[in-house]
């Protein structure tokens, strides 16, 4: 049996105890196994978040809008290549802008949130950043006949780089 500090009041207490008996602080001593499950919740509820807010939930103008707006037509070697160089002046260009471009499609999946999404490159090759095009659940039909390597034509609103060059609410043209 081990006598460590208790995490509220400092003073000596069993490794065992349920309370401390100074403070009576239930589970007084911070063990391994406890930590490890602490910072194990903590990474699960920080990857859920960070997924919800890349996966589309972001309060923004809705597809809904797309007919109301400029659209701006950009070369998808161009949006990339941007986004490249300086992602700051990228996000000046094109954040919370629609755009609509073309690129070859190099997966068809559904991100942790279980939202489709489609990735677009300038060529067949896997590169980052590519365009990855998030979509309704209303377009799970039409993404389902899609085939990688086949060229894409979408409308989307862009959300920034986060690893790829996040486009929301997109529809195929």
């Amino acid at each position: 049996m081990a006598i460590n500090k208790c995490k509220e009041c400092g003073n000596k207490v069993s490794s065992h105890a349920k309370e401390c008996p100074h403070c009576g602080v239930s589970s007084p001593v911070v063990t391994l196994g406890n930590l490890i499950w602490r910072i194990s919740i903590l990474f699960i509820v920080c990857f859920l978040v960070f997924s919800w807010v890349t996966s589309g939930n972001s309060i923004k103008k809705t597809s809904s809008n797309i007919t109301n707006e400029p659209v701006i037509r950009v070369n998808i070697e161009n949006i990339l290549s941007d986004y490249k160089k300086n992602e700051i002046g990228a996000d000046n260009k094109y954040k919370d802008h629609l755009i609509e471009t073309s690129g070859t499609i190099t997966s068809i999946k559904k991100d942790i949130m279980d939202k489709p999404y489609v990735t677009l490159s300038a060529n067949n090759h896997f590169s980052i950043p590519e365009i990855q095009a998030y979509f309704n659940d209303s377009m799970n039909v039409v993404l389902g006949q899609l085939k990688n390597g086949s060229r894409l034509t979408v409308v989307c609103r862009i959300d920034g780089l986060m690893m790829n060059v996040l486009a929301k609410n997109c529809i195929i043209k």
